[in-house]
């Protein structure tokens, strides 16, 4: 089961993956789901056999694209809250790749930089700042949780945040 940041969408895969809206009670049917990757207030973001696809609430295919190598196991592909993106966290936590959902194009294909080398853990999501947000296995007196840059990788330990004036680009 995987439910939307304020619970208005719940996904629910068992003989088939139905997303249901809360509000309204409706749902939609997706084929061939193994793995409900992301659901939130613009759509869902499904693994099958051999894709990764976003939906929106009305069941329309959005974004179709192969299942990336390394995709890591939880947290690994969000759809922009606005609907306007989708990135897949690949190559074991090494590999960041942004899509416009409009297009279907990458628009960026980035390898993050967190400190010691590190690979992203697991994604956090969009903030309300406009940077994605990652965090990082690390002990706990090291930096964890980073703004990422989509377009050129470089990050920022949130604490601090982006620099000052810093403004994303295709974000």
């Amino acid at each position: 089961m995987s439910i939307s940041e304020r619970g208005r969408y719940v996904a629910l895969t068992r003989n088939g993956t139905r997303v249901i809206d809360t509000r309204t009670w409706s749902g939609i049917t997706l084929p061939g789901v193994l793995k409900v990757l992301e659901v939130n207030s613009a759509g869902t973001v499904v693994r099958t056999a051999s894709s990764v696809i976003a939906y929106d609430h009305r069941g329309k295919q959005l974004l179709s694209t192969a299942v990336p190598d390394g995709l890591l196991r939880s947290r690994t592909a969000f759809l922009k809250p606005d609907g306007s993106r989708l990135l897949i966290i690949s190559d074991d936590g090494n590999l960041v790749e942004t899509y416009d959902v409009t297009t279907g194009e990458r628009i960026h294909r980035v390898r993050p930089r967190l400190p010691d080398g590190d690979p992203i853990d697991s994604g956090t999501g969009w903030s309300n700042k406009g940077p994605f947000q990652v965090h990082r296995d690390a002990v706990d007196d090291e930096r964890k949780n980073f703004f990422l840059d989509l377009a050129t990788g470089m990050t920022w330990h949130i604490r601090n945040g982006p620099p000052p004036g810093y403004r994303p680009a295709n974000q």
